[in-house]
């Protein structure tokens, strides 16, 4: 199952890789390095759906932002030490609030919409038929949505957390 964790870069880096990774940083105009090397490790979801994680970070991907590790620092463009992509935690919020509105559409709305078209299939329907389109039973996709939400929802959390705390924002898969 995919995780994501809050932690000092000592967790998952050794001495050499964090050296490359400030070296690289550095590159990259990244501001002084400031990330926590002290704070205790926190595995913030653990049980990730792996399809659905799989499916969140393809959307990452399409915006330039999915990476393996998240840093506590502003920075563009990702960078790669020891085989694994870094990114900036705060790059990271500023894609997921470009995003958010394919992630919440007003659904209240969208809600009014689908009362419309469904009561007119009503009026068609036989009475046994028609508890397949009553409210509580949705479709694959809806419910899909309904986890990309909440997928969204956390890893905002967590890239959140990981400045607040400047702790590194693992991504494991």
């Amino acid at each position: 199952m995919a995780s994501l964790e809050l932690t000092p870069l000592s967790e998952h880096l050794d001495d050499d890789e964090i050296e490359a990774l400030k070296g690289a940083l550095a590159e990259a105009g990244a501001g002084p390095f400031d990330v926590d090397e002290d704070g205790d490790p926190v595995v913030i979801e653990g049980a990730l759906d792996d399809d659905i994680f799989a499916d969140f970070l393809d959307r990452l991907e399409a915006n330039e932002a999915s990476c393996d590790i998240y840093v506590p620092m502003e920075f563009e463009d990702a960078v790669e030490v020891g085989g694994q992509r870094v990114g900036s935690a705060q790059a990271l919020m500023l894609v997921l609030e470009s995003m958010k509105e394919d992630f919440f559409v007003d659904e209240d709305e969208e809600g009014e919409e689908e009362q419309d078209e469904l009561a007119g299939e009503f009026d068609d329907m036989e009475e046994e038929d028609a508890g397949i389109y009553e409210a509580g039973s949705e479709s694959a996709i809806e419910l899909k949505d309904e986890e990309l939400r909440k997928m969204w929802r956390q890893v905002y959390r967590s890239a959140k957390s990981a400045v607040t705390r400047k702790l590194a924002l693992f991504v494991h898969t």
